[in-house]
């Protein structure tokens, strides 16, 4: 594959190699990443007869179906969401705001940590999953606390802990795909719409993947070779570098240079990022196989609240509890 020379080669020796210093990387920081990020890569989407949602869902009815699953369990919870959907803080702003994606298609969903969740909406069943994903994050980046004889909530920020930096999107991940089997049991979408779901999640994750499969090779190669320029990571990208993978595994030879112009326009390594995806889905689908799915997330989420979680020790659990290695 040839590439133009829209790549700054000096500059993306810079970045990796600031980022291997900064963070003290080696060869084997990200290997069983890596390892995960292949075999999501193997996954099979599920089968589906039509792209077509079999319905359409009123804003309304979203954010009532996620507060009737999160109720079947904890009522609690079910209040802490409803609460936070209609919170306004000190400086005027709302804690949800919710974007009509007919009019903002390019918009996106996701949850800051200033507390705010931008919720955009299609009138699908894929907005279901995707309000509660953003919920959870705010949920559990916050301790709810009832005012004695008042009955008004207080919401308390714990912090960007250690353990929700790595492992944040695994409980949201996997309550969105409990939430579609919800659904599915239910009535409100049929096997068609839940395969749609999973596959959205299966496809955004490979596309993760195959960036770590990237930056993961240009980290290597930079230890190697202890620089970046034109010859040695045109030989990585071309696929003549016998000890790189990327040839091998991605899906679309364009991904590598999308994954490339991506690091120097936002001029950071951001493979810690593409990480969470990727362990998320990967816990996710761990867990969905426990035989008590459920209780197992909520001691995810409980410990992604708990500012006094330790990472190494979740993680501990976790390679414990699950099938795969998770560092």
């Amino acid at each position: 594959m040839a590439f133009s020379g829209n790549i700054d080669y000096k500059r993306l020796n810079d970045l990796v190699s600031n980022f291997v210093s900064t963070f003290d990387i080696d060869k084997d920081t990200f290997a069983e990443t890596e390892k995960l990020s292949i075999k999501i890569l193997k996954e099979q989407y599920l089968p589906t007869e039509t792209d077509e949602w079999s319905r359409d869902f009123s804003l309304n009815e979203t954010v009532d179906i996620v507060y009737e699953y999160l109720d079947s369990f904890d009522h609690n919870m079910a209040i802490q969401y409803n609460t936070l959907l209609h919170q306004r803080y000190e400086d005027g702003t709302l804690a949800v705001n919710f974007v009509d994606g007919k009019y903002n298609p390019d918009e996106e969903s996701y949850f800051d940590y200033d507390q705010h969740v931008q919720f955009v909406f299609f009138n699908n069943p894929l907005d279901v999953t995707t309000l509660l994903h953003e919920m959870i994050h705010m949920m559990n980046s916050c301790k709810i606390e009832v005012k004695e004889n008042i009955g008004d909530y207080l919401f308390r920020l714990i912090g960007n802990t250690e353990t929700r930096v790595l492992l944040g999107e695994s409980a949201s991940i996997t309550f969105e795909l409990l939430l579609s089997e919800f659904m599915l049991e239910k009535g409100y979408i049929t096997e068609n719409d839940y395969n749609l779901i999973y596959n959205d999640r299966l496809d955004s994750t490979k596309a993760n993947a195959e960036g770590i499969i990237v930056l993961n090779e240009l980290i290597k190669l930079y230890l190697r070779d202890g620089h970046i320029d034109f010859i040695n990571l045109t030989n990585l990208l071309n696929s003549r570098d016998r000890k790189s993978i990327v040839g091998k595994v991605l899906r679309y030879e364009y991904r590598t240079y999308e994954c490339l112009l991506d690091v120097l326009d936002e001029e950071e390594i951001f493979i810690n990022e593409l990480e969470k995806y990727v362990l998320g889905f990967t816990i996710a689908k761990e867990i969905l196989k426990d035989i008590d799915p459920l209780k197992e997330t909520l001691w995810l989420h409980d410990e992604l609240g708990n500012v006094n979680s330790n990472l190494d020790t979740v993680i501990d659990d976790l390679n414990r509890d699950l099938s795969v290695k998770i560092r």
